[in-house]
């Protein structure tokens, strides 16, 4: 056969190829879509490997009836295709190959790869116009000769390539967000923050006896203490690395979620995430989670919260991974240490653990398999938070793992308030305390504690110590109406807080063809919503704050995402589509939101560095101490960059009154009384948060934060 007619110029040539596309449309309900990729190879002037045109034409590619590129078109691409090899061996025998694909497929693109190739890229589409998969074509031209290769790639390859560009685009977008976020409050610290970064100072310094604490967990504090010990940031970069800090655990937070998501939609089955649906739920988890995550100033606030999230997220991710029963031993390994960590994160993650391992045990009876790696989670759980318990037990000198849930039921049910620091006996209440802060002088109050606790502000560092002999115990009457109250609260934080995610959430649930099969969907992942509403009850028990659920919460919404059993495919990513509509309105108002918090904030958060920084240039060093005309739970943060030690104040809102103003109003004689009593106690100097219109002698402005300073001499 001659060059011109192998190139499609010759009439019989022409006349072969119209017959056998005649053909290859009316058997093509019997081939398959999906079929491997194949590679042909053309020498110049030689015979083909696969001589006839419809062997690329079977790779996959099938027409679709809106679909056809029209003749015209397809000339063109072999004018572009000749043109490119004008100065070569004329009329090659590839070129007639390259118009039945193009008239068969969707042409997407035509690019010159290089100097000596040239490439196509066309989609095959099925009678619904959906696409099944793509097909590259690549002219290359090298010191043997031209070559075409064919390159198939299915839907489902498809769609993974579009999954991965999705989520990386989110990454990017929530990263950049975060980052934002953690600038514009590089500043602000929480009073919890300013005792985790003094935890994690006296951890690295190896005074384990004072940094062990039974109210605040060790993770955090090890972490952040571990930077400051590396890196020995001045006093303006001590907060910035800690929220740089907050930000990597963002990242890790992220990727968690990711992997809990995945799970979840594995389990689900790709009959409910397949095709366009399964973008769109890749997208509602990225918007579930910024709008979850944003919705809290969590960003803002040192502290291990955000670290609870990451080990919810992975232990319900490995929760799903065991029922489906993909879980090896080295999984379950990495299992039973993901709940220790989240034990040694937080201390409510200890019960959670439990729970959990007893669900992987009732799942590994049922099923009658994985009992060995339910057996190793469970010792490895063991083996990371065994150790802090044994010294924690050791340095209480009783059994115990954390000291919070008992001070916070004496606090929060039995009505021992924490907002009196100063807890005192009134020779009246049943419990009396067994160390207290002393009280100096009765009115106005003021109050030291300079010794034994340690830390930037003792009194919130270690609260266990001061307010040991509180009644902390268990009363029904107390525990149930605290319990309702509670769980009232959680209630309207779901459907006021969050109630347009709720609605949404549940609409799709709803909309599902049966409410019996979402119902059966949804038991299916009763082991992961078992431990996150067992979380939600214990903290209703108690205490319950937003910020302590918010892993628990995404769990929740997420498995009854997954639920939804609308089978149609058209209707799904319809119902999805409107869904993610919602949730990305919801989540920019959370983040604009949590950005103009973050500003707010970082007002006053500038004026405190710059009352440590002028306390700093008056002669104030690292281990001095001062005492305070008012509260030193607000105003520890400067002194933590100073690494100064508050030892007395006289405090704000207190059983008889305002303190604060008392001294102020008080004659100046008094004034100097309170002022010789603080002295006494071995602080340099009184800085007083809250000035009077006029300042008194001897006290001095601490430049622009609101705050003035008196020195003793």
């Amino acid at each position: 056969m001659g060059t011109e007619e192998r190139c499609g110029k010759g009439e019989p040539q022409r006349a072969q190829q119209e017959g056998k596309r005649a053909q290859l449309s009316a058997s093509m309900g019997l081939r398959s879509t999906r079929t491997t990729a194949r590679q042909r190879e053309v020498s110049d002037g030689g015979a083909s490997l696969v001589s006839k045109p419809e062997s690329m034409l079977k790779t996959h590619l099938t027409p679709g009836p809106a679909r056809f590129i029209t003749r015209r078109l397809a000339d063109s691409i072999l004018e572009v295709c000749r043109s490119f090899y004008r100065d070569q061996t004329p009329h090659s025998p590839y070129i007639a190959d390259l118009a039945p694909q193009a008239e068969h497929g969707v042409l997407v693109s035509l690019r010159k790869s290089s100097d000596t190739s040239l490439s196509l890229l066309l989609i095959s589409v099925d009678e619904s116009s959906s696409v099944i998969g793509r097909i590259y074509l690549t002219v290359i031209q090298n010191t043997k000769g031209k070559r075409v290769q064919a390159k198939t790639e299915t839907g489902e390859q498809d769609a993974q390539r579009s999954i991965l560009r999705l989520q990386w685009g989110f990454r990017c977008v929530l990263s950049v967000c975060a980052l934002i976020d953690c600038w514009i409050s590089r500043f602000d610290i929480a009073p919890d923050g300013v005792s985790y970064l003094d935890m994690g100072d006296l951890y690295w310094k190896g005074n384990w006896h004072a940094a062990l604490n039974s109210l605040w967990s060790p993770l955090y504090g090890w972490i952040v203490g571990f930077i400051f010990w590396l890196t020995k940031p001045t006093l303006r970069w001590q907060y910035p690395e800690a929220h740089l800090l907050v930000f990597v655990i963002f990242l890790v937070t992220l990727a968690c979620f990711e992997h809990f998501w995945r799970e979840l939609l594995a389990l689900r089955g790709q009959d409910a995430s397949a095709g366009a649906s399964r973008c769109y739920l890749w997208v509602l988890g990225y918007l579930l989670f910024a709008s979850t995550i944003f919705k809290m100033p969590i960003l803002s606030a040192l502290g291990p919260d955000l670290i609870v999230v990451a080990m919810i997220c992975l232990i319900s991710g490995m929760i799903l991974r065991f029922a489906a029963r993909r879980m090896s031993v080295l999984s379950a390994t990495f299992f039973g240490m993901a709940l220790g960590i989240g034990y040694l994160a937080k201390a409510a993650m200890l019960p959670f653990g439990i729970v959990v391992l007893t669900i992987i045990f009732a799942v590994a009876w049922k099923q009658r398999t994985n009992m060995r790696q339910a057996a190793v989670a469970s010792i490895f759980f063991l083996i990371v938070s065994a150790p802090f318990i044994v010294l924690l037990s050791w340095n209480c000198h009783r059994f115990t793992y954390s000291d919070a849930g008992s001070l916070n039921r004496a606090w929060h049910v039995n009505s021992a308030t924490s907002l009196n620091r100063h807890w005192q006996d009134d020779g009246v209440s049943s419990a009396h305390p067994q160390h207290t802060t002393r009280k100096l002088l009765n009115w106005p109050e003021v109050y030291e504690f300079a010794t034994p606790v340690s830390g930037t502000y003792p009194v919130w560092y270690d609260p266990t110590y001061w307010w040991a002999g509180v009644d902390a115990r268990i009363y029904p009457a107390r525990q149930f109406a605290a319990f309702i109250r509670n769980s009232a609260e959680i209630a309207d934080y779901w459907m006021q807080i969050c109630g347009i995610l709720t609605s949404a959430v549940l609409m799709l649930f709803l909309l599902g063809d049966r409410i019996q099969d979402s119902w059966r969907q949804l038991m299916r992942f009763l082991p992961i919503l078992a431990p996150a509403v067992a979380l939600f009850l214990m903290y209703a028990m108690i205490h319950w704050e937003p910020r302590y659920t918010l892993g628990a919460m995404l769990v929740v919404y997420g498995a009854v995402i997954a639920s939804s059993s609308i089978f149609a495919e058209e209707q799904r990513t319809r119902s999805l589509r409107a869904i993610c509509l919602i949730f990305g309105a919801v989540t920019l108002v959370c983040v604009l939101r949590t950005f103009a918090v973050s500003f707010n904030r970082s007002q006053e958060s500038a004026r405190r560095i710059a009352a440590a920084e002028q306390l700093r240039a008056m002669g104030m060093e690292p281990g001095d101490r001062v005492a305070l005309i008012g509260d030193g739970f607000g105003e520890a943060s400067w002194a933590r960059l100073d690494r100064i030690e508050i030892v007395a104040e006289v405090p704000h809102d207190m059983p008889k009154g305002d303190s604060v103003a008392a001294f102020w109003n008080s004659t100046p004689q008094d004034e100097q009384e309170v002022l010789n009593i603080l002295k006494s106690t071995g602080a340099k100097a009184v800085v007083a948060n809250i000035p009077p219109k006029s300042l008194p002698p001897g006290w001095v402005p601490l430049g622009n934060s609101g705050r003035i300073v008196f020195f003793f001499r």
